[in-house]
């Protein structure tokens, strides 16, 4: 007896365990379909259960990868759209729900709010556009809020 537990065999978990798993972690948070299907493989979900599984929970409207994009872009409303644009992609979300997500969003307005509160408290404005920059804000953008000083109380 070395002291050392033995491998464990994993269990097989059947289509309604992989089901009840599904609901539970949906019920929680929207998640993407990209997600999901990698969690189903994990637990170890043939590909076809696991397509079966994404068609019941879509219909059911618990999967809906345009809503997740749309929620997404409302929560982060202090990135830039390519960092949105970006991370949405990463994330398994189709290009038309991403412009779909974005479409009526004022990119350069929030720019300008975050810009106005940065400065307000002392900061310097080459920080303000790196800060800018690095939350996925375009150049155009930057430019144009820098540009549009006498709008900001620089």
């Amino acid at each position: 007896m070395t002291g050392v537990p033995e491998k464990q065999e994993k269990k097989e978990l059947s289509s309604e365990e992989h089901r009840l798993r599904l609901f539970r972690l949906l019920s929680r948070v929207p998640r993407p379909e990209r997600e999901a299907r990698e969690r189903l493989a994990a637990w170890g979900a043939t590909p076809e259960e696991a397509e079966a599984l994404i068609a019941e929970f879509r219909g059911m409207s618990l999967l809906d990868d345009a809503l997740y994009a749309r929620l997404f872009v409302e929560g982060h409303e202090s990135w830039g759209d390519d960092r949105i644009a970006c991370e949405l992609s990463r994330r398994g979300i189709a290009l038309q729900d991403v412009v779909s997500a974005l479409e009526g969003r004022d990119e350069e307005a929030q720019a300008r709010a975050l810009a106005a509160g940065w400065l307000a408290g002392g900061m310097e404005t080459r920080r303000i556009v790196g800060r800018l920059r690095r939350r996925g804000f375009s150049g155009r953008t930057i430019r144009s809020v820098i540009e549009g000083k006498d709008e900001i109380p620089w």
